[in-house]
């Protein structure tokens, strides 16, 4: 995946916004059928779940959601420092996979959310541009 942006609020608390470098088969998540989606949702948690104990978490699914438009999953993650919590979102727009991504701990969750909810893309709210209304 390629960074599109990244907004770093400590060191615990990132939001992200990640690009897939290969094109995807669809023009939107919306024309995937419900079986995709769900190969899709398998995906991106077996990936983020491995990529987050490689680096020594201890990685628990809280929630996932299969959308119209997008696929959101919700972790807590524990480690010697302690407990913090990621939340991803996919979407496919225009060929593209995106995940926005967001990190921190539970004194920073409600600040990580806050930057999830005023990214803009191409001026429009990211969940407007994304087709996730």
């Amino acid at each position: 995946m390629k960074t599109i942006f990244c907004i770093e609020l400590n060191h615990d608390t990132v939001v992200a916004l990640k690009q897939f470098k290969n094109k995807v088969k669809c023009k939107s998540f919306a024309n995937l059928t419900n079986e995709e989606k769900s190969i899709f949702r398998d995906l991106a948690i077996a990936s983020t779940t491995e990529a987050l104990r490689q680096r020594g978490y201890n990685v628990y699914i809280n929630k996932v959601d299969i959308g119209k438009n997008m696929v959101s999953v919700g972790y807590t993650l524990e480690n010697i420092d302690g407990s913090f919590f990621a939340f991803e979102l996919y979407t496919v727009k225009d060929f593209v996979c995106y995940c926005l991504i967001s990190t921190g701990s539970e004194v920073t969750k409600y600040e990580s959310f806050s930057v999830m909810k005023t990214l803009k893309a191409d001026g429009l709210p990211f969940n407007e541009w994304a087709g996730i209304l």
